[in-house]
C-alpha cells in the first residue's frame, strides 16, 4: 500500500511539473495577443508660451497644457513648450514654428508670424480692423503700502518690469508721488518689506505678501494695465489653422473659468475677495498693443518720466483701447 502511494505522489508531481509551464505559457500568450490601443488624434499642435512679465502663481505654460486636455475629445493635441522672449526669437529666426503663441507686451515680433483671426470684442490685438491677438488674462497694478495712510507718497517704489510701465499707470491712475525710485520687481519687493515706503506692485506682490503673512493694505489702479497675455494663431497651413481656431475658442471659453488656478484675472471676470477683489476690471482703459516694438515700448517710457505739460493726455494720444 505505501508503495502504491508513493507511486501515485511521484505521478502527480511529475504531471504538476510537466503540463503546469504548458498552461502558464497559453496564458502568457493570450494576454500578449490582446490589441494595444493607443490614442489617435486629428490634429497634433504646437502652442509656445512667452512670459514676458510675472504671473500670478504657478506656471501659465502649465495651466494651458492642462485645459488644452479638454480637446481632446475633439481629436486635437496640444503640445506646450515655455519660451522666454530672447530663446523665441532665436527659435523663430532658426526657422523653429509652433501654430499658437501665448504671449504679452514685449514680444512685437510675433506680429511678423500671426494670422488674422476672428473678432472677440478686443481693440489691443488689432491692426487696422483686424485681429490678430486676443487676451486670455490680465495682471494688474495695485498701489501697496503697510498702513492706510493717504497722505502724498515720499519715495514710492516702483516694481518695473523690462517691458512694463507702471508709471503710465500711476499717471493715469492720478496717483501723487513726491518721488519714486524703480527697481525690478524681487527687488522692488525685498525693498517694500524692508522699508516703510509704499510700493506700485503687481498681482505677484500681493501673493507674495499674503504667502509671507504681511499686514499690508492695498489700492487697485485700474485705467492703464499691460499685463496682459495674449494668443496668436501662427500655422501656416489651412487645416492646423482651423483646428488652431477650434483650440483659441477653447482656451478663451474655459480660461475664463480656471485663471484663479494661476492667480491673474479672465478678460472680464474677478474670482477673488479682500486685495485682489478689489480690481474692477470694466475700468481698464488702456493698454499697449501686445504687437508694440522695443522702440515704442521705450518711446512710451521717457514720455511717461517727463513732467511736462499734461501727461495723462500724451499718454493716451500713444495707447490703445484693450
Amino acid at each position: 500500500m505505501k508503495i502504491f502511494l508513493k507511486i501515485i505522489a511521484l505521478f502527480s508531481a511529475l504531471f504538476f511539473l510537466v503540463f503546469t509551464p504548458m498552461v502558464a505559457i497559453k496564458k502568457t500568450g493570450e494576454k500578449r495577443e490582446l490589441p494595444i490601443k493607443t490614442e489617435t488624434y486629428t490634429a497634433v499642435l504646437t502652442l509656445w508660451n512667452i512670459d514676458s512679465f510675472e504671473g500670478g502663481v504657478g506656471s501659465r505654460t502649465e495651466f494651458l497644457g492642462n485645459v488644452c486636455l479638454g480637446l481632446k475629445d475633439d481629436g486635437i493635441l496640444i503640445m506646450t513648450s515655455s519660451y522666454t522672449v530672447d530663446g523665441a526669437k532665436e527659435a523663430l529666426k532658426s526657422g523653429a514654428k509652433p501654430d499658437i503663441i501665448s504671449f504679452g507686451i514685449g514680444c512685437g515680433f510675433v506680429s511678423d508670424y500671426a494670422k488674422e483671426m476672428d473678432n472677440y470684442g478686443y481693440e489691443s490685438g488689432k491692426i487696422g480692423n483686424k485681429t490678430y491677438a486676443v487676451p486670455w488674462c490680465v495682471g494688474g497694478y495695485f498701489l501697496i503700502s503697510k498702513n492706510e495712510d493717504n497722505r502724498l507718497i515720499e519715495g514710492l517704489i516702483l516694481s518695473k518690469g523690462k517691458y512694463n510701465q507702471p508709471v503710465a499707470a500711476a499717471i493715469l491712475g492720478g496717483l501723487k508721488a513726491i518721488s519714486y525710485e524703480e527697481k525690478e520687481p524681487l527687488s522692488a519687493y525685498t525693498a517694500f518689506l524692508s522699508g516703510d515706503r509704499a510700493m506700485i506692485g503687481t498681482q505677484r506682490d500681493i501673493w507674495r505678501l499674503k504667502r509671507r503673512g504681511v499686514n499690508f493694505v492695498s489700492r487697485p489702479i485700474e485705467v492703464y494695465n499691460d499685463l496682459v497675455q495674449y494668443l496668436s494663431i501662427t500655422a501656416d497651413d489651412s487645416e492646423r489653422y482651423k483646428y488652431a481656431s477650434i483650440a483659441v475658442r477653447h482656451i478663451l471659453s474655459e480660461s475664463k473659468k480656471k485663471t484663479d488656478k494661476i492667480g491673474m484675472f479672465s478678460t472680464d471676470d474677478n474670482p477673488y475677495d479682500e486685495n485682489l477683489g478689489q480690481y474692477d476690471l470694466k475700468k481698464i482703459e488702456y493698454t499697449l498693443s501686445p504687437f508694440t516694438t522695443d522702440e515704442n515700448i521705450n518711446y512710451i517710457y521717457e514720455m511717461s518720466k517727463d513732467k511736462k505739460g499734461d501727461m495723462a493726455q500724451k499718454l493716451k494720444n500713444v495707447l490703445k483701447h484693450l
